[in-house]
């Protein structure tokens, strides 16, 4: 039996703008805080919690070019090359992962997307741990690389977002690829 291809959309930096609203609540942008994977500061940890304290994740605006990305994806499933699409996104760590995972599914159906089944992991790295090879090639569009290498790692498939655009023409070709057209 031939595998289907799921994608799988990150939601922060991918569908909606964590960086603006990160801003807007703490004055500061992320990365002004703290890196991906780097260890954890009373700093990153204080504005955190004012994030998460704030719902932070409920009304985030989406990224300003979600709309193209969402389009282009549903082009791919109309043309029978995208079989599955889900969210695939992290909470953050385990402390806050129950208020993290509730607002996620409160923007999810703000923005008309509660119906894609979404897999809200403990943490990035988490998410390869939603691959399933026998039955999908998985592809995560993300925009964080050390989770895509661990994704790749585990044996799915990545595209590194930096614009719609970009991570759409990728898809496109990746799916051809793997479908032999």
């Amino acid at each position: 039996m031939k595998k289907k291809i799921r994608v799988l959309l990150d939601l922060d930096g991918v569908l909606c703008d964590f960086g603006a609203q990160y801003l807007k609540i703490n004055g500061k942008r992320p990365d002004d805080v703290y890196q991906p994977g780097a260890p954890r500061t009373p700093e990153k940890d204080k504005y955190w919690n004012q994030y998460v304290d704030k719902a932070g994740f409920e009304d985030a605006p989406p990224m300003p070019d979600a709309a193209e990305l969402l389009a282009g994806v549903t082009k791919l499933m109309k043309e029978g090359l995208v079989h599955v699409v889900e969210i695939c996104t992290s909470a953050g760590g385990k402390e806050r992962q129950a208020d993290v995972t509730r607002q996620k599914k409160v923007w999810l159906n703000l923005h008309g997307l509660d119906d894609l089944t979404a897999h809200i992991t403990q943490n990035g790295y988490k998410k390869a741990d939603v691959i399933n090879k026998d039955k999908y090639h998985d592809i995560l569009i993300d925009d964080t690389e050390t989770v895509l290498d661990n994704f790749k790692k585990h044996g799915g498939l990545g595209i590194h977002h930096t614009s719609s655009k970009s991570s759409v023409e990728q898809l496109e070709k990746l799916v051809h690829e793997l479908s032999g057209n």
